[in-house]
């Protein structure tokens, strides 16, 4: 794991254990998406990257169901995109 379910509670400000495994399967979802991203995955993981990995976590705690009704969202500066897109592997031009 590139991060453990007491640093995501700790950001997400949680106390106890009843979405422990919840949580647990955020993160593995979370970082799955993330390695397919960059992959390569550095090593060891940059702390963008363990940021990223945390922020889709929240996103997929926060927002069980893929829409939200009757909210105006809007993307903060820096968010999942800026800090992954930095790490993706990209082929050197020719």
């Amino acid at each position: 794991m590139i991060i453990t379910v007491s640093n995501v509670k700790a950001h997400l400000r949680i106390v106890g254990t009843a979405d422990d495994e919840l949580l647990g399967d955020y993160i593995e979802a979370a970082e799955d998406y993330v390695r397919q991203f960059v992959d390569p995955m550095p090593d060891p993981v940059p702390a963008s990257l363990k940021q990223a990995v945390r922020m889709l976590v929240a996103n997929f705690y926060e927002h069980r169901e893929d829409t939200i009704v009757g909210l105006d969202a809007r993307q903060l500066p820096i968010g999942f995109w800026d800090l992954v897109n930095q790490h993706r592997w990209q082929e050197p031009a020719a």
